[in-house]
């Protein structure tokens, strides 16, 4: 109310064509981005308006209401704007409350997405909790369509996971083979992943199958070499 009713306001904070309204002591005091801004020189602080064109209005106000009144609403369609405005803004309030938020909705179909949004915003908190959930799902999630946009860095560092739930060894070189697959330019890759899985737990029939039903494996030496060191 002290600030939808312009009262004491002493600053104006200028989001694309919508004006509002603020008291720099308090903002000072709950947004830390605030804080540095007005102990500095910048002609913005001076000139009593701040320009704030790097976010959408309606997720500015919304962190700047909090500021106020302590409260916020986050919903999917909102919440990544609002953790990348939060982190901008440095409120770790409101950036972990984000992360709970994202936590909490985690599930096989959004876990790849996620991470991408996480690393993004170099948000590192959560990093472990996917990876967990990442290890306990690994058989469904390595059938997604997701899986196969991860970068070859990222296969790699999922499959060398000790704490993967698998039934069978098998089910790791499916999911690098899928992903080998899935594009030609990939193939340079596939011994790299292949010393990722351990290959000597696969059954000879399994290797066997392995080599007849993937051309690379038959064109590439040091492939074939693995596999058939592992029988």
């Amino acid at each position: 109310k002290l600030r939808t009713e312009m009262r004491n306001c002493d600053v104006v904070a200028v989001i694309g064509e919508k004006r509002l309204y603020m008291h720099k002591d308090l903002l000072s005091a709950r947004i830390p981005f605030f804080r540095a801004l007005f102990n500095s020189e910048m002609t913005e602080c001076l000139s009593g308006e701040i320009n704030i064109s790097e976010f959408d209005t309606a997720t500015i106000e919304s962190l700047l209401d909090y500021s106020y009144t302590g409260r916020l609403k986050i919903y999917e369609s909102n919440v990544q704007s609002l953790m990348m405005g939060a982190i901008y803004l440095q409120i770790e309030s409101v950036v972990d409350e984000c992360a709970r938020f994202l936590r909490r909705r985690l599930n096989i179909d959004n876990v790849i997405p996620m991470l991408h949004f996480c690393r993004s915003v170099k948000y590192e908190k959560i990093d472990d909790f996917i990876l967990r959930f990442f290890d306990k799902n690994f058989v469904p999630i390595s059938a997604t369509v997701d899986f196969l946009e991860l970068s070859v860095e990222d296969i790699e560092s999922i499959l060398k996971r000790d704490s993967l739930y698998v039934d069978n060894e098998e089910q790791v070189l499916s999911a690098a083979l899928r992903w080998v697959d899935s594009g030609n330019e990939r193939e340079q890759y596939a011994l790299r992943l292949l010393q990722c899985v351990r290959c000597t737990r696969l059954s000879e029939s399994i290797i066997d199958r392995t080599i007849e039903k993937t051309t690379w494996a038959m064109e590439n030496s040091d492939c074939l070499a693995l596999l058939d060191k592992s029988k």
